[in-house]
């Protein structure tokens, strides 16, 4: 059995990591939010259960590379240990849960942007209330 992997990333699949990477940031402009919102306990139990999930996450992958060699992550991983319909749902999940990220890198984004150049504000956008 060959135990090494190729190399299939094209310089286009580097550049779109490296973006993903620069744009993917969005929770550190929004976690001084979050933070002030939640109040010093709230904050400090969100960051422990968040590091104490990374931590688990981390452990699942360090076991599991060595022992399925193959690229693909945990597509890869839900194949060769349930067969085609979970790791069809584990990479359906991946996509979505890639797409909810996409969807809040936009105001982080927009964040930045203030800091830096401030935005002029039109309006706020709420919802009327009624009487």
């Amino acid at each position: 059995m060959n135990k090494t992997l190729n190399k299939t990333f094209r310089t286009k699949d580097v550049l779109a990591l490296a973006f993903g990477s620069m744009i993917g940031w969005g929770w550190i402009m929004l976690s001084g939010t979050w933070a002030e919102e939640a109040g010093m306990l709230g904050a400090i139990l969100a960051y422990a259960v968040g590091g104490l999930l990374c931590i688990f996450v981390g452990l699942i992958y360090a076991e599991l590379t060595p022992a399925v060699p193959f690229t693909g992550g945990g597509v890869v991983f839900a194949y060769k240990s349930m067969g085609v319909w979970p790791s069809a749902i584990a990479g359906l999940a991946a996509a979505l849960s890639y797409l909810g990220v996409a969807a809040w890198e936009g105001p982080a984004f927009a964040s930045a942007v203030d800091y830096i150049v401030p935005i002029p504000r039109a309006g706020l956008l709420t919802v009327p209330q009624s009487e």
